[in-house]
């Protein structure tokens, strides 16, 4: 079992050009209505140098639906940066959070992986 709260998984790669028009991963929950009802439930943060400077993109729980989520952000609009952002042409960290207003057991949320490409071109 998992406290409530904020949880996350991180990935380190070599430097990778993300600068396209979309990214996408899949994200499952059993119930969404674990999640906080809020506009940051599920957060991807793509960052450079580390999370110091970093883009992040954000779903809403009303966005989610019970079970698989395909979860797909237009990396030309940010929810938000830290420092001065990420320079999306070496993006070496990705991470993905979730908030939770419940406790979770194993397996109750889940990704197919963390992404390391980009979606290019994908509509």
């Amino acid at each position: 079992t998992y406290s409530t709260g904020t949880s996350g998984w991180y990935k380190t790669i070599g430097a990778t050009d993300m600068d396209t028009d979309k990214h996408a991963f899949w994200f499952y929950i059993t119930q969404v209505s674990e999640l906080a009802n809020s506009d940051n439930a599920v957060r991807l943060t793509l960052g450079t140098g580390g999370f110091t400077n970093a883009s992040y993109y954000d779903a809403t729980r009303d966005s989610l639906s019970n079970g698989w989520n395909s979860i797909v952000h237009n990396l030309d609009t940010t929810s938000g940066t830290l420092g001065t952002g990420a320079v999306m042409t070496s993006i070496d960290r990705i991470k993905i959070e979730v908030l939770a207003d419940s406790s979770q057991a194993s397996n109750e949320m889940r990704m197919e992986n963390i992404p390391t490409r980009n979606t290019r071109n994908n509509r």
